[in-house]
């Protein structure tokens, strides 16, 4: 390394184990100075997801017995003299004396150094027109065209034990078991997600898988994950908790475009509400936040299928946005594995032989092409649409849920996993109908306000434009509105006029976000009353004039045995 081709700083040399400067005798012999002892450069690094360059020191520590050590810094730690001399609370012999030639010498040395590249990000991207998936190594769709770089990440992704140990145990254990030929493929969805997810316009999915600690629904989300890389929870593997802070789960996500995620136990994270966690994960960005400079930080992001599981459902414990429909996808009480020897064996046999398949399926996802893969999820999503009830949202559902059949597909006709496509997609359907009513939103918070109103009637003024009687007042100190009757009474109209306050907090507390959409939801329906260009109308409220309320047309009049109490106690 002593006869660089090229060398910036020619007046400093390493000559005898020590970093020197030089300069020739009057009688023409070299003469060495020693400026410190011995530091060289072993490795010059680049992370192609950051683009920044690190380089690995060698150097002889002076307050360990002149013990060789190494150290990876970045170009930036080395640049300067305030920086670099921060490098002697390490060892390296650097101090103010010597720090420029330190400097120089290091910056000669790089250039005998080939440069190596790192990548910090997993999953699929897009160079020059062709994909490649980032693992523990880059994947071309072809081991020719495979990229040199190391995966220096936080998860244990390297392959582990024999790749043929993995596939018998799913061929002989999985295959037939029809839950878990569902997990699977769930977890194959992921690098799916990360190939089309941006020509179909589909955020992550968050699956939540949950039931009694019996059914074996954490070693289902381990085998999910098991071909991709470690399902070791107690290592750093792609199985997590819900043990940490929305920052650290983000963090965990990051640069995740197509390998699958667990967070194992909701119960966890000691919740009441799941919603902005919801919302978050499936976003795939995270917030943006600001430097110490004041500079916006480089925006995250993720898409991928992320995996959950709980002894409860998280869903009951959201609001009941629209959203939150498209966003979570529950599978409750289903008996992953038949028995504990069972769960068993299929943990033991992953955690001892993880991460070779899922270099298989992303090469074949690759061959195959994003034009095929998108021809395949139309058609399963198709299949979906067909058999799924009709809602509001049937068709967003139903394309989320086709890239779970679009794995199944390919690990049955490219990968030759005969698992049963029909029996997958039955339990998706079947789970669907069971779990989760797609009544739309709007009704949901109308038969809600319907069930307040009956129980605080007594806050309620009652006025009927047909009764000879005087409308009878609210009963109650407070006041929340008028319920009214108009027409003939063989048409009789009936009316609920609520405070928008009053409204605006009844909805909330039930878990409607955004009254709004309901309210807008109605009045595509004629089921509001409002002014012109508005949502409210201005009407007296115990003889209060222009109190903004919203004007709901009931589809049949509110009763209960209060009220019949309150016309009994007018009439006498």
């Amino acid at each position: 390394m002593e006869n660089q081709t090229f060398q910036p700083f020619k007046d400093v040399v390493l000559h005898d184990e020590c970093v020197c400067t030089w300069q020739k005798s009057p009688s023409g012999n070299i003469e060495y100075s020693r400026v410190a002892d011995f530091i060289d450069v072993s490795k010059v690094t680049e992370n192609l997801d950051t683009g920044n360059m690190s380089i690995t020191l060698i150097y002889s520590d002076s307050t360990a017995n002149s013990e060789t050590k190494e150290i990876t810094v970045g170009l930036a730690e080395i640049a300067t003299k305030a920086k670099i001399l921060d490098l002697a609370s390490k060892g390296v012999d650097v101090n103010e004396s010597n720090v420029k030639c330190v400097i120089k010498h290091i910056r000669n040395r790089r250039e005998g150094v080939e440069k190596s590249f790192v990548h910090s990000n997993i999953g699929f991207f897009n160079k020059n027109g062709e994909y490649y998936f980032k693992s523990y190594k880059i994947f071309g769709c072809t081991k020719e065209l495979d990229l040199l770089s190391d995966y220096i990440g936080t998860f244990l992704i390297k392959t582990e034990g024999d790749g043929k140990k993995w596939l018998e145990l799913v061929k002989r254990v999985v295959v037939g078991k029809y839950p878990l030929e569902l997990a699977l493929s769930i977890g194959f969805s992921a690098p799916v997600v990360g190939f089309i997810a941006g020509d179909i316009g589909i955020e992550s999915p968050l699956i939540h898988i949950y039931g009694d600690s019996t059914q074996g629904k954490t070693t289902a989300a381990m085998l999910a994950v098991s071909a991709f890389g470690s399902p070791n929870i107690k290592e750093k593997g792609l199985v997590m908790t819900w043990n940490t802070t929305s920052n650290g789960m983000h963090g965990s996500i990051a640069g995740n475009t197509g390998v699958p995620v667990v967070f194992d136990e909701s119960s966890m994270a000691n919740k009441k509400d799941f919603t902005k966690d919801i919302y978050s994960l499936t976003a795939g960005k995270d917030k943006i936040r600001m430097n110490k400079e004041c500079e916006i930080r480089e925006e995250k992001s993720w898409n991928t299928t992320i995996i959950s599981t709980g002894e409860h459902s998280i869903f009951s414990k959201s609001k009941a946005n629209t959203g939150m429909r498209m966003r979570l996808f529950e599978f409750g009480n289903i008996s992953w594995t038949e028995s504990a020897k069972q769960a068993d064996e299929i943990k033991e046999t992953i955690l001892a032989n993880y991460g070779h398949c899922g270099k298989v399926f992303v090469r074949k996802l690759m061959r195959l092409g994003k034009e095929k893969i998108l021809e395949i999820h139309k058609q399963c999503k198709t299949r979906l649409i067909d058999k799924l009830d009709d809602s509001d949202f049937r068709d967003r559902i139903a394309g989320k849920l086709a890239v779970i059949m679009v794995a199944a597909t390919i690990l049955k006709e490219q990968m030759k996993i005969n698992i049963n496509i029909e029996k997958i997609e039955e339990l998706i359907i079947k789970n669907e109908a069971e779990n989760f009513d797609d009544k739309d939103i709007s009704e949901k918070a109308y038969d809600i306000l319907i069930q307040v109103v009956a129980k605080n009637a007594s806050k309620f003024e009652k006025y009927n434009e047909n009764s000879r009687f005087k409308p009878i007042p609210p009963s109650d100190r407070e006041s929340w509105g008028i319920i009214e009757t108009k027409g003939k009474r063989d048409k009789e109209e009936v009316r609920l006029v609520v405070i928008s306050e009053i409204f605006n907090k009844i909805l909330k507390e039930h878990g409607f976000d955004e009254p709004k959409i309901v309210l807008k939801k109605w009045k595509e329906k004629g089921m509001l009353d409002y002014e012109a260009n508005k949502l409210t109308r201005r009407r007296k409220i115990e003889g209060i004039d222009k109190v903004t309320c919203y004007v709901i047309n009931l589809k049949k009049p509110i009763k209960n045995k209060a009220e019949k109490n309150e016309l009994k106690t007018n009439t006498k």
